[in-house]
């Protein structure tokens, strides 16, 4: 997709109005930028759709601290960028479609929704629009959408993609590429075999956040229930709008072509809403939760710490019922980092538990800030250890950057041997020339500085 390219090559040209020197921070920026594009359009949608400061801070602080959340930082790739806007498409429609009239924020939302669908496909587009569609239709103000600024940004979001496709339709292309990316539009669920994979890797990535679920006051919550309802259609419709979206991506994840792009926006959507449910559990629910947290770092902690010793390592294999060939275990004991982390996932554990159980932790928000800092502390071993022996296994398929930067030359095919025998004497026609003095080489291609 084109737009991401597009912020690469942006993001080269002021690497290198700044100097030289800062040329091999292209792809580490790139990625730090998404993901903090990310938190900036999370925190953006909370505001907009009325959740208070405090609740907004701690919807990011899940999301920095959601083990897929983690990893943007560190890899370059187009999910985050595609998520971000993403998200401020949706805050900007979220605004918009409560005012009477919205000439800015609602042609902008159609605009950067239409950016997001050239970034990450068309699970980025449609989400807004469906979103949107249900939103009005749940507040009953459909004749809404007839407005002139409201027509006048689907209006814009159509040339753009129209200009797009027609540019890639006139121009000279790679051969394949319209069908390379009819191909990445959407898959049909059912008769896939992994239309699942999107919701479970979400599940996975907001991990142990997710159990904030099952520790609220569900007795409260269905109490005021009436009330929230009645008022999300008036006054506090924001709240309607992040669910009527969360529920969507839920949906639409089902047929999107890329598990982790879809997976990383329904948590990036889920994180304001888990937040906010978190400041307000009580004193029961919320040990409850962070007592859970806590085993579930000390038993990854465990398994990590398991898996770098051969003995242990097959000892899980027989008691989880999996096999290992001898190059996956290999491959799993090469990995020294392994019990690094683990120990310190543990000692993590050892220190939440306490201080959930003393009452030290300052109430919920500062329990969550203790869990926000040990996830920082453990993906400094996972990117400096772990990475670099990533980085040594094939399988991986992890490239470093200087292998980006200075890839390796290719290497000429040779040419086939000749059916007849050439006659004695003669000089064969593919003959290798004579080797020439040092000095007297001239060499094709300069060294990049």
């Amino acid at each position: 997709w084109p737009v991401y390219h597009w912020y690469l090559a942006g993001m080269q040209s002021l690497m290198t109005m700044a100097g030289p020197s800062f040329g091999p921070l292209l792809f580490p920026l790139a990625g730090l930028a998404g993901a903090l594009l990310c938190l900036l359009g999370a925190w953006t949608l909370s505001r907009v759709a009325g959740l208070n400061s405090q609740a907004a801070l701690a919807g990011g602080m899940i999301l920095l601290a959601a083990p897929l959340f983690v990893p943007l930082a560190h890899f370059t790739g187009p999910e985050s960028l595609a998520t971000a806007l993403t998200l401020f498409a949706l805050a900007l429609l979220c605004h918009g479609w409560q005012k009477p009239q919205a000439w800015i924020s609602l042609p902008a939302g159609f605009v950067l929704a239409a950016l997001a669908g050239l970034t990450g496909g068309l699970f980025h587009i449609m989400l807004p629009l469906v979103a949107s569609i249900f939103f009005l239709g749940w507040r009953g103000s459909f004749r809404r959408a007839q407005g002139l600024d409201g027509v006048t940004g689907f209006v814009l979001l159509l040339l753009m993609v129209a200009c797009w496709l027609g540019g890639v339709m006139l121009w000279q292309q790679p051969d394949g590429y319209l069908k390379f990316l009819g191909e990445r539009l959407m898959i049909w669920p059912w008769p896939s075999a992994k239309w699942w994979l999107p919701l479970k890797i979400a599940a996975f990535g907001l991990l142990p956040w997710l159990a904030i679920v099952a520790c609220v006051s569900w007795v409260r919550v269905l109490r005021t229930t009436p009330g929230d309802l009645a008022a999300s259609r008036k006054d506090r419709a924001g709240i309607a709008f992040m669910w009527i979206s969360v529920v969507v991506a839920v949906v639409l994840s089902l047929a999107a072509y890329d598990p982790v792009s879809a997976a990383l926006t329904v948590i990036c959507l889920a994180a304001p809403l888990l937040g906010k449910a978190l400041l307000r559990l009580t004193g029961l629910g919320g040990r409850l939760f962070f007592i859970f947290a806590a085993l579930c770092l000390l038993h990854a902690g465990m398994a990590l710490t398991a898996a770098g010793f051969g003995p242990t390592l097959d000892w899980m294999g027989s008691f989880f019922k999996f096999t290992l060939t001898a190059d996956q275990r290999a491959i799993v004991l090469g990995l020294k980092a392994l019990p690094i982390i683990g120990v310190i996932c543990i000692a993590a554990a050892v220190l939440l538990a306490r201080m959930v159980r003393k009452g030290a932790h300052g109430g919920m928000g500062g329990a969550l800030l203790i869990c926000t800092v040990i996830v920082i502390l453990l993906a400094q071993p996972g990117s400096l250890l772990l990475g670099p022996q990533l980085k040594a296994v094939p399988q991986a398929k992890l490239s470093h950057l200087e292998e980006i930067l200075n890839p390796a030359p290719a290497t000429a095919p040779e040419a086939p041997a000749s059916e007849t025998p050439a006659p004695e004497g003669a000089a064969p026609e593919n003959a290798a020339p004579e080797a020439t003095a040092p000095g007297a080489a001239t060499p094709d291609a300069t060294t990049p500085a």
